[in-house]
């Protein structure tokens, strides 16, 4: 559905015989809807000649006309007309899916300044002008006299006769596109890139199709779903789409970014909620994949999840069970399997180098230190009480641990420290 909304003025519905600015868009749009923003004189005209709903009725009889009467007096002072764009916010509201048609040539220079505003901000908003029939200003024309009933002014109306059409769309895209080519960047900024990529959906004709793409990329890939993400940008000319990893260390690496975005943007909480079951499967992959250890020789399958045989591990791995008898007092049997479990049996059958089981010890820690500061309180972790709870150090470091150990137990030469987000941004400010 379309929309016409339209400030009033003294051009308005017929001039000089010819169609006013609102009238013409009526004539040549047939908006389902017209709201029409009246003065107080306005008004007056309105109850005194049926102005403005005879005309529109004439030109487009199933038009739905709705009259706002704001009672302003003074047009000419900008800060009177704060009700033009007020009702126009609240319209785009109760019609948050229909097309506005945004008459700027119609009422005082103020009027037509606020509409204006009004056609760049508003993403579903059609600004349109109306030339005079001179193709040059009419302010030398003289309005049609109050006492000439609205029946004269259409029945001598040339515009009535003539199917010369004087709307046009003025180009306001090259305004909004700085506006929103900085909301887009300060967006991405913060890696909000659901909100960027909404931005660009709206205003797909402003932008090059190639940012639509890194943004989607970018959106998919922040919500972790990987192949819908590289879809989008399979035919770009970027190292970004030629990556190609094994698909457990993959995931494990989307995972590890998510984590990282959490850091930067200081959802601290959630952070330390992803941390255990990606350590649980980061260790999971290096025992299995890069040691070769079989668990069934110390574990029992119970349908999603491992549990440790304590006679089977006693059998196989000594050494690691006194090790968890040593940490758990007496480990018992069916327990199971567990990030910390991992640790210490990597430890014990130094299976890792001893400056990556002294971070993995350090990352116990944090698991554990941090779960029991959730258990004791109600309110958001903060990297203050992170402070305090790690000897001075803050979350970004535990961050910079977990992602050593992750280089280090995948052993991929393609990957780097840099977040993959910032090279996606770079890529997205280049094509805008």
């Amino acid at each position: 559905m379309s929309i016409l909304y339209s400030a009033i003025g003294d051009t308005d519905p017929i001039r000089d015989y010819r169609d006013g600015a609102m009238l013409h868009i009526i004539r040549h749009y047939k908006p389902d809807k017209a709201y029409l923003f009246l003065s107080k004189d306005m008004e007056h005209k309105e109850e005194t000649r049926h102005l403005y709903t005879t005309a529109i009725q004439h030109v487009h009889p199933t038009c739905e006309i709705h009259l706002i009467r704001s009672g302003i007096e003074e047009v000419h002072i900008i800060d009177n007309l704060l009700p033009l764009s007020e009702t126009f916010y609240q319209l785009t509201q109760d019609y948050p899916e229909d097309t506005f048609l945004l008459n700027l040539s119609s009422g005082t220079p103020q009027m037509k300044m606020i509409m204006s505003f009004l056609a760049i901000e508003y993403d579903k908003a059609v600004g349109i002008q109306v030339d005079s029939p001179e193709r040059a200003s009419n302010r030398h024309e003289h309005a049609a006299s109050d006492t000439t009933s609205v029946e004269d002014l259409i029945e001598t109306n040339m515009d009535e006769e003539e199917l010369s059409e004087r709307c046009h769309e003025p180009h306001l895209q090259y305004i909004k596109y700085h506006g929103l080519k900085q909301r887009i960047l300060s967006l991405i900024d913060v890696y909000s890139y659901k909100e960027a990529y909404k931005i660009y959906n709206a205003n797909r004709s402003i932008f090059f199709d190639s940012l639509g793409k890194w943004l989607g990329h970018a959106d998919y890939r922040s919500e972790l779903r990987y192949t819908e993400a590289m879809q989008l940008i399979k035919n770009e000319n970027s190292p970004l789409a030629k990556e190609h990893l094994p698909d457990d260390v993959c995931r494990l690496r989307e995972y590890l970014m998510i984590m990282e975005l959490r850091v930067r943007t200081k959802s601290i909480q959630d952070f330390y909620v992803k941390m255990t079951p990606f350590l649980y499967e980061l260790l999971l992959l290096y025992v299995q994949k890069r040691c070769r250890v079989e668990l069934k020789t110390f574990c029992d399958r119970r349908r999603h999840s491992y549990v440790i045989n304590r006679s089977k591990l006693g059998n196989v791995y000594p050494n690691t069970l006194r090790e968890l008898d040593q940490a758990y007092g007496t480990f018992r049997d069916g327990q199971d399997l567990s990030f910390n479990i991992l640790r210490i049996f990597i430890a014990a059958e130094n299976l890792i180098d001893p400056q990556y089981q002294e971070k993995l010890k350090f990352l116990r820690k944090v698991e554990k230190d941090i779960r029991h500061l959730n258990a004791h309180t109600t309110d958001t972790i903060t990297d203050d009480e992170v402070k305090k709870l790690l000897d001075g150090k803050v979350s970004l470091d535990v961050y910079h641990d977990i992602q050593d150990v992750f280089l280090r137990m995948v052993e991929e030469k393609s990957l780097t420290r840099k977040l993959i987000y910032d090279r996606i941004n770079e890529e997205i400010r280049s094509r805008l």
